[in-house]
């Protein structure tokens, strides 16, 4: 059965070699309520942190009349992950403070990540589930920006996502 864990790792390390979309990255696996206590240190404070917080599957199944049983026709797996980077909780958001928009959190973090997730995760990760044999999709993919995220004042998106396998 596929590890959304171990795929997601797998993808983000890749992603962290190839310095994608010009970031480095950092993956980590946590509950939601322990997520906070995420370190920092030197090497990663200026990265990306993509972590993912709950998944969970679903699996569907049809009736095979011609068998008289119930037949696994695909599983959807769920997830919720938080991807963002450490920042200064004092900075503005976009343009409340200041004309220029560029020095705010929504130029420096959130639409940067936000472009990066939208040209690579989904076609990423529907080709690594490929690869297991059967076709992957997406059927959800939600992505809403999130400012000072935990203690850590992580910016960045929070997003929610459904992948599809499908087996017959």
């Amino acid at each position: 059965m596929v590890n959304l864990v171990d795929i997601f790792e797998t993808m983000i390390n890749a992603w962290n070699t190839e310095t994608k979309c010009g970031f480095c990255w950092r993956f980590l696996y946590a509950r939601k309520d322990l997520s906070n206590l995420a370190k920092l240190d030197e090497a990663n404070k200026c990265c990306v942190h993509f972590i993912l917080e709950k998944k969970f599957f679903e699996k569907k199944y049809n009736i095979d009349e011609d068998l008289g049983m119930s037949v696994m026709s695909s599983i959807e797996h769920s997830f919720e992950a938080f991807v963002g980077m450490p920042s200064d909780f004092t900075i503005q958001y976009h343009n409340e403070l200041s004309y220029d928009k560029s020095e705010g959190k929504y130029e420096m973090y959130i639409k940067k990540i936000e472009d990066c997730l939208c040209e690579n995760l989904e076609v990423n990760l529907c080709n690594v589930l490929s690869q297991y044999g059967s076709p992957a999709y997406f059927t959800y993919l939600k992505v809403e920006p999130r400012i000072n995220y935990k203690d850590i004042n992580f910016d960045g998106v929070f997003i929610r996502g459904k992948i599809r396998v499908d087996y017959i």
